[in-house]
Parts: structure tokens; C-alpha cells; sequence
């Protein structure tokens, strides 16, 4: 959750930087910028009744001042959104440069990076419900595992990556390093791992005989 809550931000941010400096910061209400009508009024009417039931401090300022507003600005309005949303708002808007830009800011192309935030959101539901994860399979909206050498991950993937554990980390550390190369996920991790090595069968992790020589977070 820790560190999924650090890619959700990352999002957050780079969506409104993006498509505010190019449209305004009221952008997320203009349609022609979504693929389809369905994900354009999600978003606002989401936006909009969490505006109209404002509890934050920060709407209810901009509200009190700016009362002939419906709708708040973006860098306000995308803190309303939970991460699905968020995931839904990327998937959902037109391969313009904006939606490009936030892609290369990630370093994965976009239709990757759409799947690995849908794919992830679920990964963070089961987490946020304090559901069972460890040795859990989420075959839901699975991932798409880059197959250009440029985004490849390193060493022989087993079957099962893109629904077990093992490649949830792999997919979590990918997505950080491109914005946080410091951070301590993959240690954390590691420790984890290491600490419960004895009790736990990794294999229903998904985790592969070998894996220490060639995980693919190296």
C-alpha cells in the first residue's frame, strides 16, 4: 500500500500538469479529450458530487470564494479521485502528447502503462480490504508484460507473471524506479521474503526454483 499509494501521487501529478498547461484547469470536463462519452461523465459526475459533499478544507475554501463554480480545478478535483478512477481517467483520455508525456515520464509506452494501473488497482483493493495476497492469483485485468527489448524484463519469465505476487513486485519496482530510483521497495521486500523464507512456500507466490540468480527486478 506504501508504495502504490507513491504511484497513485505520481499520477495524480502528472496528470495535472500535463493537460493543465495545455488545456486549462478545467480540462477533465472537456469531452473531445476522451476516447468516449461513458468514461468522461464517470469522471465528473464523480468529481462533481465529491465537490457538492465537499468535506476537504481546500474545496470548501474554493468554494466559499468562488461560488459560481461547479466544478473545482484540476489539481483540486484529482484529489477527489481514488486510484481506480485515476486509472480509469489515463485509460480513458485520447493518445494525445499529453497522455504520451505521462507514459514517457514512467518510461513505458501507454497501453502499457494503462494495463499495469488497472491491473494494480485491483492488486491495491485486495491490500486496502485487508484481503489475502501473498498466495493469491489476481487474473482479473491482467497485465501487459512489455515484449520490445527496450521494456523487457530481465531473465526467463515464469507462466504465471502476470498474476501472482512475483509479478506484482516486479511491475511495482518498474513503475518506481522511474520516478524514485532510491527508493527501498525491492529491500524491503527482500527482507520480507527472507525473514519467512522458512514458513513460507514461495512457489505459491509465484515465485520460480532459481529466482535469487535472475529475478526480474534486477
Amino acid at each position: 500500500m506504501t508504495y502504490l499509494e507513491r504511484v497513485e501521487v505520481k499520477l495524480r501529478a502528472a496528470l495535472t500538469n500535463e493537460f493543465s498547461i495545455s488545456y486549462g484547469f478545467f480540462w477533465y470536463r472537456k469531452e473531445d479529450l476522451y476516447v468516449d462519452r461513458n468514461t468522461h461523465e464517470i469522471i465528473c459526475n464523480e468529481i462533481g458530487q465529491n465537490f457538492h459533499k465537499a468535506k476537504e478544507r481546500f474545496l470548501k475554501s474554493f468554494k466559499s470564494k468562488y461560488t459560481s463554480e461547479d466544478y473545482p480545478p484540476s489539481n483540486m478535483a484529482l484529489e477527489t479521485l481514488t486510484f481506480g478512477n485515476l486509472a480509469k481517467l489515463y485509460k480513458g483520455l485520447k493518445n494525445g502528447k499529453e497522455k504520451m508525456a505521462i507514459a514517457k515520464s514512467f518510461e513505458l509506452p501507454s497501453s502499457i502503462l494503462t494495463s499495469w494501473l488497472i491491473y494494480l488497482n485491483n492488486v491495491r483493493n485486495v491490500c486496502a480490504h485487508y484481503g489475502r495476497l501473498w498466495n493469491r492469483r489476481i487474473t482479473a485485468d491482467q497485465p501487459v508484460i512489455p515484449s520490445r527489448k527496450k521494456y523487457q524484463f530481465k531473465g526467463q519469465l515464469p507462466r504465471n507473471f502476470n498474476t501472482t505476487v512475483y509479478g506484482m513486485i516486479a511491475l511495482i519496482d518498474r513503475l518506481l524506479l522511474s520516478f524514485n530510483p532510491n527508493n527501498k521497495f525491492k529491500e524491503k521486500t527482500i527482507e520480507l521474503i527472507e525473514e519467512y523464507s522458512d514458513i513460507v512456500d514461495m512457489k505459491f507466490m509465484g515465485f520460480p526454483d532459481g529466482w535469487e540468480e535472475e529475478p526480474p527486478w534486477e
